[in-house]
Order: structure tokens, then C-alpha cells, then sequence
């Protein structure tokens, strides 16, 4: 079996672990087959071909990767730490 901590780690982009982070704030069933549903789901509901596709896509390859067991132990590191930034504060537009 994979190391989970590495797979915690290094397994998924940071903007794919604020969005797993985000699907199970909430969830009392973490189950791998509960978060690929998800996923699924959000697939049909997101435009073809952008960026939000590119990332439901790539995080649910990612999950479908894992073994149930190495999902289940990978459930001890969620929350996942992340990096993820949403752009500089410059953008924000001032009140008029």
C-alpha cells in the first residue's frame, strides 16, 4: 500500500483539495462512493471545457485512483492543508 501521508500531500493539486475540502465540510459520509456521486453530479452541472470541468474532472480521476482503503485512510487528513490563494486583493474594486 502508498503512504497516505504523501498521498495527502502530493496526491491532488491545492485547488483540488479546496474543493474536496469545500464537498465534505458538512458530510457525515465520507465514503470514497459518496464523494465520486458528488463529483458525477457536479460534472453534469458545471459548462463543458472550462476551468471548472478541467477541475471536477481531474479531482474525481484522482479519487477514482485510490483504493477504498487508501480513501478511507486518506479521510484522516481532511480537512487538507492547502496553498490555495483566490488572487490578489489589488482586483477588488473600490466603492464608489
Amino acid at each position: 500500500m502508498r503512504n497516505i501521508l504523501l498521498i495527502s500531500q502530493n496526491h491532488f493539486y491545492d485547488e483540488e483539495k479546496y474543493y474536496l475540502n469545500s464537498i465534505i465540510r458538512g458530510l457525515k459520509d465520507r465514503s470514497k462512493g459518496q464523494i465520486v456521486e458528488i463529483l458525477e453530479f457536479a460534472r453534469t452541472a458545471v459548462e463543458e471545457g472550462g476551468e471548472e470541468m478541467e477541475l471536477v474532472e481531474g479531482t474525481l480521476e484522482k479519487v477514482n485512483e485510490l483504493t477504498d482503503e487508501e480513501w478511507m485512510e486518506l479521510t484522516a487528513y481532511m480537512p487538507f492543508r492547502t496553498n490555495y490563494s483566490f488572487g490578489s486583493y489589488d482586483e477588488v474594486p473600490e466603492d464608489e
